[in-house]
């Protein structure tokens, strides 16, 4: 049975996301969109139905619904949060321009909000900005919660393998030499080494081996 009242495929639609069942989640939450596109809840249908096509990496999806979720939502720390969730999506889906210019958007809706910060700094090293990467990562360790934000629960990162490179990133801009040669080993050893960012992260790891050289 499948009806037609938009707040039952809402209702559905939350619990199955709570569940971590995000296919049928993800179905349930289109059918309430679509069956109430303009609704008093369709905002926050958008942006659960965003972070399920997220960890189901339909990534293009996902940055549509978050779009869909922006055009409603006035509050600038949802805003800031749902333009980082969008920016991590186009930067899974290798549209890295996109990526930074919503970062920026994130962090000018909330300056200090570190996930945006270390997000961009990602993006910004997959472009080859390696000093605009470096002032973004102090930036976000600079909050005092950058470890802090990579290591809360609520926090997922897709495919699972990403989360490395943040770290990896982070102790570069630490001077942790040792810490970030294990994180770059660590994302190519537990997928990364077949995506779109190997050769950056291979890149890395040449680096610091030519920096032992010059000791």
């Amino acid at each position: 049975i499948r009806p037609a009242d938009p707040r039952i495929r809402h209702l559905r639609g939350e619990v199955l996301y709570r569940l971590d069942r995000w296919e049928e989640a993800a179905e349930e939450l289109a059918a309430a969109l679509r069956l109430d596109p303009e609704g008093p809840r369709a905002h926050e249908a958008a942006f659960d139905h965003g972070v399920a096509l997220t960890r189901l990496e339909r990534f293009d999806e996902a940055a549509a619904a978050y779009e869909r979720f922006l055009e409603e939502s006035p509050w600038p720390t949802a805003r800031a949060i749902a333009l980082t969730n969008l920016a991590e999506t186009l930067m899974a889906a290798d549209r890295l321009d996109e990526a930074v210019a919503r970062y920026r958007v994130a962090i000018a809706t909330q300056p200090r909000y570190t996930h945006a910060f270390l997000g961009l700094a990602v993006a910004l090293d997959r472009q080859g900005d390696e000093g605009g990467a470096a002032e973004a990562m102090v930036t976000a360790m600079a909050t005092g919660a950058g470890f802090e934000e990579l290591d809360n629960p609520a926090v997922f990162f897709v495919p699972d393998w990403e989360h490395h490179y943040y770290r990896a990133l982070a102790h570069e801009a630490l001077d942790e030499e040792i810490e970030a040669r294990v994180h770059w080993q660590a994302f190519l050893d537990e997928g990364g080494s077949t995506g779109p960012f190997a050769t950056r992260a291979r890149e890395h790891l040449a680096a610091l081996a030519s920096r032992d050289g010059d000791l």
